[in-house]
């Protein structure tokens, strides 16, 4: 929120696994909202909405609607088993994406429709579609959007899907923060990052990127330490140190 709002850039959430990355992000949509901006969450596949879902309760937002840009994006309550049958478990649907052709009306008519709070998208729905970069571009613009890029390393890289979220983050007005285990997974990876970066200041993207691809892995943590010595970047992960237990089952 800091990055956001003193600097007008990010931060790269790069938490282990299991650390709460989730929490964080439904965090920043609940700050979206009741500062009267916009939030669109990416991420990678649509299971994510349910897990998103579950943030969102524990965050206190479950009320807020979500407007579900895949087509096939229902959202579970994965709290709620209404089948307990093994390896066909069924959850109580909680909020179900809106039929194709009132969709299609959505996107051509390019404004956020009322009742809906965010939107959940996955990034495989920017790759090819013209007429959904178009809407999501216009209600960023007009919502003064803050987006939620959820596993961020997929949306990197060299890629049209790369090329869609690079653009939609620049609009003028519009915030952004990542969150990424592996957020600098492949050297690529970090074009995504620099227009919303102290990383902007360096001489050119693709020399960055050919930097790093010849500097390896030591250039790539140095260019760790010094977004985290910027303040736009923070990883914290489970304490390895301890001894680990077994519990050993005796005949």
């Amino acid at each position: 929120i800091y990055n956001i709002e003193a600097r007008h850039e990010s931060i790269i959430i790069g938490d282990q696994t299991g650390i709460g990355k989730g929490r964080q992000a439904a965090g920043i949509v609940r700050y979206a909202k009741e500062n009267g901006r916009l939030p669109i969450f990416f991420t990678e596949k649509k299971n994510l909405f349910s897990d998103f879902y579950r943030d969102a309760k524990d965050t206190g937002i479950a009320h807020y609607k979500p407007l579900i840009i895949n087509l096939d994006g229902t959202v579970y309550d994965y709290d709620k088993c209404i089948d307990s049958t093994p390896g066909a478990e069924k959850y109580e649907p909680v909020y179900e994406p809106l039929p194709s052709n009132m969709m299609n009306k959505i996107f051509k008519g390019k404004v956020m429709p009322d009742g809906y709070d965010y939107i959940l998208c996955t990034y495989s729905q920017l790759s090819d579609n013209a007429m959904k970069k178009e809407f999501l571009a216009s209600v960023a613009k007009r919502g003064k959007a803050i987006f939620v890029c959820d596993e961020a390393h997929n949306a990197a890289g060299q890629s049209s899907r790369g090329d869609v979220v690079r653009e939609l983050i620049s609009i003028d007005g519009c915030d952004v923060v990542f969150l990424s285990a592996t957020f600098a997974k492949y050297p690529k990876n970090l074009l995504l990052y620099i227009p919303r970066t102290k990383l902007k200041d360096c001489t050119s993207p693709t020399n960055l990127a050919l930097a790093i691809s010849r500097g390896g892995i030591p250039l790539q943590e140095l260019i760790s330490s010094l977004l985290v010595e910027s303040g736009q970047m923070v990883r914290r992960q489970r304490d390895n140190t301890k001894p680990v237990y077994k519990l050993w089952a005796v005949a």
